[in-house]
């Protein structure tokens, strides 16, 4: 009887002594006084299903933002397709064939979901916001795009990414209730792990369940039906190869300019959107991205930007550390046209202006819009089903600023 007892407590202590270990190696990360409260749960359940993990370091860094190249392998995971068995590479210039995400790349645009730029690269390293996620997410797996308008302010019903914002809503895949979508916002690792997570246990999302019904799903991807130039090959479906698209160009005004705390609005130039399309477009957002030469030069904390063309004049307060996107612009370019917007710049004369010489910039960062696709001119439904414009950058730099400290 004694023997017995022995046996039950070192089965009891090793018992618990596994359980702790689980514990340790799903939360015992060296940064967990980082994470969230309400990301701690998710971050569990996706290390251990092996999908997101820490770092070299130990940490998981739950508010580093979310990376294409990361995003697509995630992904993969989610989906349990090894990347290593895809045959082929891809013909993007930015990912060669030694890099870690190459294959990861190679399997997510073969499956049409995600794409490149028109200048053909990838841009592994370019951070995705809310919009673009919510898009990926809702592509990837399969998603009813048929979501009704859940009331968000800042979601134009033509927007591009309307569609996947209302789906993900359906689901409830959007963590805050409230009635904002907040497309601009950088998604973070954080909130990777939590959508993921929540998938995790919806069977008939993930696709482990035969309550699975997508057979309602009747819109073809906005993005699978853009418009295909007569030579398109599935190998370079990352990028419009003719250039028929909505064209992004930054057109400096002048020379460099200078700017002092007590600076009144200051021309940056014009930023030229031209429909090379052969349909109209409707453009929907503009996001400008901002660059210091160092820390300690111009506003300390924010200053203002203004846009005024395309029938809209639109002024926003934008902190030094951000990206400023105007949504809902829904301005109408015909076909072979094009709209010229003045961009301006501003300080806060109420906030400290730092005592140092030094260079700034403003360039144009993303944009997008819809279009009455001409894939299938046949379609008698044509008139209805706006899809994305597939759009290029010619060249993203306005006018180069000097913030100079008054004395």
């Amino acid at each position: 009887m004694k023997k017995s007892k022995k046996v039950f407590i070192f089965f009891a202590f090793s018992f618990s002594t596994f359980l702790l270990m689980g514990e340790v190696f799903a939360r015992a990360f060296t940064d967990n006084s980082q994470i969230p409260q309400w990301a701690s749960n998710s971050i569990n359940k996706v290390q251990e299903e092996r999908i997101m993990t820490g770092f070299g370091d130990g940490s998981f860094r739950p508010h580093k933002k979310l990376n294409r190249a990361e995003a697509v392998t995630l992904l993969l995971r989610m989906k349990k397709i090894d990347s290593s068995d895809v045959s082929g590479g891809n013909d993007f210039s930015d990912v060669p064939a030694s890099t870690w995400f190459a294959p990861a790349v190679a399997a997510a645009t073969s499956r049409g979901w995600i794409k490149g730029f028109s200048n053909g690269t990838f841009q592994p390293a370019k951070t995705l916001n809310r919009a673009e996620w919510a898009t990926l997410v809702s592509r990837v797996f399969d998603l009813d795009q048929s979501a009704p308008n859940v009331g968000f302010k800042d979601v134009p019903s033509k927007a591009w990414f309307a569609r996947p914002s209302f789906a993900l809503a359906k689901n409830n895949l959007i963590r805050e209730n409230v009635n904002k979508f907040f497309p601009e916002r950088e998604v973070t690792r954080a909130d990777a792990a939590w959508i993921m997570a929540k998938i995790l246990d919806m069977p008939r999302i993930i696709g482990t369940s035969q309550k699975n019904d997508f057979s309602r799903y009747s819109r073809t991807n906005s993005r699978r039906v853009a418009v295909k130039p007569r030579n398109f090959k599935a190998g370079k479906q990352g990028y419009d190869i003719v250039r028929k698209q909505l064209n992004f160009v930054a057109i400096p005004d002048g020379e460099q300019i200078n700017i002092q705390k007590d600076s009144d609005w200051s021309d940056l130039g014009v930023l030229r959107v031209e429909n090379n399309l052969d349909d109209p477009t409707s453009l929907h957002f503009l996001t400008f991205k901002f660059r210091f030469e160092r820390v300690n030069v111009g506003p300390s904390q924010s200053f203002y930007v203004k846009i005024k063309g395309g029938g809209v004049e639109l002024e926003k307060k934008v902190s030094r550390s951000s990206e400023v996107t105007y949504t809902g612009l829904d301005i109408h370019i015909p076909a072979n046209d094009k709209s010229d917007f003045q961009v301006f710049i501003k300080p806060d004369e109420n906030e400290f202006f730092y005592p140092h010489t030094g260079k700034g910039w403003v360039t144009v960062f993303d944009g997008g819009g819809s279009m009455i696709s001409s894939f299938n001119k046949a379609n008698s439904d044509r008139l209805k089903g706006y899809r994305f414009a597939p759009v290029g950058f010619e060249n993203r730099k306005l006018r180069t600023i000097v913030f100079r400290a008054v004395k």
